[in-house]
């Protein structure tokens, strides 16, 4: 058994150390010898495989972990790089930098100094493409955690040149992978710390629109917009406190919110949040940080302490922020509810005789709840030729003037018809269709919501009792 064969050995039999030091004596004896550098590019890989072994291969907030000993990370990688070994022998390298997306998870700051010595062109199709594990879970492609490293490591970097590198890089990726949100998301990150904020707020604002349920999603927005949008950034907070529940994940959230809303003179509502911070932090015996110590102990807050819990509803102001839509375009108006279609899963909202408009259950679940007959308020705006739904809020009024009303009167069936005409306490009368009028008794007392609806087959408007109940 030769040298290079025996380090193979104690290497496969887990003496990693000692596969090490007989590998770096060798070497030094014989620095060319191919065989040996490559079996001292696996005893490296195998070192650097173990210390990372806590680390997750979840994408998502980068992931700390105390175990693991960086120095000793980065001198591994840097002797792979001056070992030399041919490209030709691409698992090895493709296996190392796999290796390395973990270590920048783990807080290693030589990733892109390493990644730019390894050359993403020299990116097999092999490792372009996802690995299929049990099941049909996959693993994302080597490429893929290549890029979505450089984007955090990036917007981690202090060094100018690095950004402007891996900016480049990662354009050239999006353009090619438009769908792949972690992309996009880093571009937004380096485009706001290059003091681009537009860009960085719309291409965000992209990546909400296909991931709209997460949290931590509208936290970043905030924080991209409390520079110069402070009240939608309070709103992108409110929205992450919304759609996360667990409070503890949720601290930074809350003294970023108490901040800005202290900053903006609402201390009834930041004075809640500083207090929840505070006490998080104090139950889980975290560090209270400056800022939220400086706000515990101002008079505003100390005025208020024990404030009640901000009450806000965001579905609307959500829906209105992804499509882009200013709040001036936003216009209101009040509709009732004429009929549900259970097959399409809708409601058909009439807010004019002629005019009305189909709100999907699935966009505004509470709609599939109302009965027929519900007056609502609508909030709206045109985009792109079209109306789009902010919000439906049900509405207590009694009257739309000209169009719908609540009467009380009495049902008049004609002999054996299932029609009817509602005669009204006042003296009008409105006509009953069958699938309102059937199940009542002619002569019944009623309570009634007519509307004024177009007759398409005699082209006039007509008041009609779209609902009956009993009186």
């Amino acid at each position: 058994m030769n040298e290079s064969q025996l380090i193979s050995s104690l290497r496969k039999s887990g003496q990693l150390q000692e596969a090490y030091q007989r590998a770096r004596q060798a070497l030094q004896e014989n620095p060319d010898d191919l065989s040996l550098l490559r079996a001292m590019g696996w005893v490296l890989y195998d070192l650097v495989k173990r210390e990372l072994g806590t680390v997750s291969d979840d994408e998502g907030e980068p992931s700390r972990q105390a175990s693991v000993d960086l120095r000793r990370v980065h001198r591994f990688f840097h002797e792979f790089q001056r070992l030399g070994i041919p490209r030709d022998d691409h698992l090895i390298y493709s296996l190392m930098l796999r290796l390395a997306t973990k270590a920048q998870r783990a807080g290693w700051r030589g990733f892109l100094e390493f990644v730019q010595w390894w050359d993403l062109s020299h990116l097999t199709e092999e490792d372009r493409q996802p690995q299929q594990i049990a099941g049909d879970k996959q693993i994302p492609s080597l490429e893929s955690v290549a890029l979505y490293a450089i984007g955090r490591a990036a917007t981690e970097s202090e060094d100018a040149s690095e950004r402007v590198w891996a900016r480049t890089v990662l354009e050239d990726a999006v353009a090619r992978y438009p769908d792949d949100i972690w992309i996009a998301r880093s571009l937004a990150h380096l485009e706001f710390f290059g003091g681009n904020l537009d860009r960085a707020q719309e291409r965000l604002r992209s990546v909400l629109r296909r991931k709209p349920r997460e949290w931590w999603l509208w936290k970043e927005m905030g924080e991209m917009l409390a520079p110069t949008h402070p009240d939608d950034a309070i709103l992108c907070y409110y929205r992450a406190c919304e759609l996360m529940r667990d409070k503890t994940k949720l601290v930074s959230v809350y003294q970023q919110l108490a901040s800005l809303l202290a900053s903006q003179g609402r201390y009834d509502e930041a004075a809640w949040f500083v207090e929840q911070a505070y006490s998080i932090r104090a139950q889980q015996g975290w560090k209270i940080p400056p800022e939220l110590a400086q706000m515990h102990s101002a008079e505003w807050f100390q005025a208020r302490q024990g404030a009640p819990k901000p009450q806000a509803q965001t579905d609307g102001f959500a829906r209105q922020f992804l499509q882009g839509i200013a709040a001036e375009q936003v216009q209101t108006a009040l509709a009732v509810l004429d009929h549900h279609n259970s097959q399409k899963q809708l409601a058909y909202l009439l807010m004019k005789p002629r005019e009305g408009v189909a709100v999907p259950y699935k966009q505004f679940p509470k709609v599939q709840n109302l009965s027929v007959g519900a007056m609502v308020e609508l909030r709206y705006a045109h985009s792109n030729g079209r109306r789009v739904i902010v919000e439906v809020k049900p509405a207590s009024v009694q009257e739309i003037e000209g169009f719908a009303k609540r009467v009380r009167g009495r049902l008049r069936k004609p002999a054996n018809q299932s029609y009817g005409f509602v005669q009204a306490d006042t003296g009008e009368q409105y006509f009953a269709p069958p699938p309102v009028a059937q199940t009542l008794q002619d002569g019944a007392d009623v309570e009634a919501v007519c509307v004024l609806k177009h007759n398409e087959k005699r082209n006039r408007e007509e008041w009609v009792a779209i609902c009956l109940d009993t009186a």
